[in-house]
């Protein structure tokens, strides 16, 4: 009975295989445009690796000057962009300004070009675009102010091992004087001077009942080109009981104090509600600097609030900027030469391909080297040997018991070091440099280095070197197709394995080091007998 009920389920297999076909296939990754590529290429150059949708925000998009010149009155420009539009027009430093547009035209420039019409030929960059180097030669100061690395420096994690680009924002700080805060008015969580006849300082307050966890958006519901300013209206997601995971519309207050603009003397306070529908008022300037996100439109808010998505949000540059990984030597090594053009790939699928490379690449530098040379990007540190450095990140903690508390990352990063040390101790210990009479002394006959257990002291470099080389995080993609008479079904699934990388490597370099540890004292048992 057992035979004739596995030949049955053989058959029932095999019609079912013959009825409906799998047809594997890939799901095409999205294609950059040309400035996108050259953008991520630069980016990659400084240690940063972002998505492509990070790129976009970074850099945004115009047709031509004149849409550049619009979007950034109104504040819509990529961060890094609106960066440079805001060196362009309010530096003091005329040499900046006049930078800041020569990179504006280059890459107003890229904006223009098409796969079909430059694929596989060399584009000129600007001098000193990358981080104030040309041809190995290093620039002027307005080369490196308005260069994308002088706009990465302005976030306080470049240069280490941390994720998190956020500009740090200050306090602030509520005049209280002449006023008596209303007890419906919560946390102050905005300020900005404005003037007109006299001198306004501007407060903005949560309600007094929003909740410590609870999360306030805002969106753009409006333009008015005599005033240059949004209408931004407010949503918030519920964090605190009983109400939680509830979406609503949010009523802010504010208030307002005025000053003689010559004497400085007060002379009155407003108060008022943005409420609901009517909103607040703001020029393009407050919305960059405004601490909690505002969005394009109401559905991205929506989205952020239910799923986090970072799509279409104006203030990017203060809330934070997206980055999947960074390498610390890239960020902080001087580079020998830099080149002042970029080789394009044929096409926009091959850069697409060439961009996952980058990433897989970002964290060594010499196989980010190597990707930035296949990507049309030859960039040369000079540097033949990096040992990873350990960045202080551990933060003490205040109270009475004073206690430090270490993140995941900062434990990576001390544990990943330990293999380069011990290799770079061993090769020192065993194939010194100083003289001729010490490399002499310290060599072993050939015939006794390779005969155990003599040989124990190099299998532990050669086991050491092993731990030292580079991994790659596990990725599968699972295609699956069935089109069958009317049933047309496509999908592919992913396994990716990347949020468990972090505590792998830790786990996979200690159990490295225990086997060391054990093959040493294992072996030293068994010579005593």
């Amino acid at each position: 009975m057992k035979i004739i009920r596995r030949l049955v389920c053989l058959s029932l297999v095999a019609v079912l295989l013959l009825s409906f076909p799998l047809t594997t296939f890939a799901a095409s990754a999205a294609v950059p445009s040309v400035s996108e590529y050259i953008f991520d290429t630069l980016l990659s150059a400084n240690g940063v690796d972002t998505t492509l949708t990070g790129v976009k925000s970074w850099l945004g998009s115009w047709t031509g000057y004149d849409d550049y010149l619009e979007q950034g009155k109104r504040g819509e420009l990529g961060s890094y962009s609106q960066w440079l539009y805001n060196h362009q027009y309010n530096s003091e430093n005329a040499e900046i300004k006049a930078k800041a547009r020569e990179q504006v035209d280059e890459m107003t420039r890229w904006m223009n070009m098409d796969w079909s019409d430059v694929g596989g030929k060399d584009v000129a960059l600007g001098t000193g675009i990358l981080n104030g180097w040309v041809d190995g030669v290093k620039g002027t100061s307005a080369d490196y102010a308005t260069s994308i690395k002088g706009y990465l420096s302005t976030f306080s994690s470049y240069g280490s091992a941390a994720l998190d680009y956020i500009k740090e924002l200050a306090p602030v700080v509520e005049n209280t004087d002449h006023w008596t805060k209303p007890s419906k008015y919560g946390k102050c969580i905005y300020h900005y001077s404005g003037k007109s006849g006299y001198l306004y300082q501007y407060y903005y307050y949560l309600p007094s009942w929003f909740g410590s966890s609870d999360v306030t958006v805002g969106f753009l519901d409006g333009y008015s080109s005599s005033s240059a300013k949004w209408t931004v209206r407010f949503k918030y997601l519920s964090n605190t009981a009983p109400s939680i995971g509830k979406i609503g519309g949010l009523n802010l207050y504010g208030h307002t104090v005025a000053y003689d603009s010559d004497t400085g003397a007060y002379k009155y306070y407003n108060d008022f509600d943005m409420t609901i529908n009517s909103g607040a008022n703001l020029t393009a300037e407050n919305l960059k600097s405004f601490p909690i996100p505002i969005f394009q439109n109401e559905a991205a808010a929506t989205s952020y609030l239910t799923s986090k998505a970072m799509e279409n949000i104006m203030n990017q540059e203060v809330f934070g900027m997206p980055v999947v990984g960074v390498n610390q030597d890239a960020q902080t090594l001087e580079p020998k030469v830099v080149p002042t053009v970029i080789t394009l790939p044929q096409t926009g699928e091959l850069a697409a391909q060439l961009m996952d490379e980058l990433s897989d690449a970002m964290d060594r530098i010499d196989e980010l080297e190597a990707a930035l040379k296949n990507a049309g990007f030859a960039i040369d540190w000079g540097a033949d040997v990096v040992v990873p450095t350990v960045a202080p990140t551990d933060v003490p903690v205040e109270g009475e018991d004073t206690e430090t508390k270490t993140t995941l990352a900062s434990i990576l990063t001390k544990v990943e070091a330990i293999p380069a040390t011990i290799e770079a101790m061993l090769n020192n210990k065993l194939e010194p440099g100083d003289t001729d009479e010490d490399v002499e002394n310290m060599k072993l006959p050939t015939s006794i280095a390779d005969k155990f257990p003599f040989c124990i002291p190099f299998d532990v470099i050669y086991l050491v070197k092993a731990m030292n080389a580079s991994s790659e995080v596990p990725r599968f993609e699972l295609p699956f197709k069935i089109h069958y008479q009317n049933i047309n079904y496509e999908h592919t699934f992913v396994v990716d394995m990347t949020e468990w990388d972090t505590a792998v490597k830790i786990l996979r370099t200690m159990l490295d080091l225990l086997f060391i540890a054990g093959l040493i004292s294992t072996t030293r048992e068994l010579i005593r007998g």
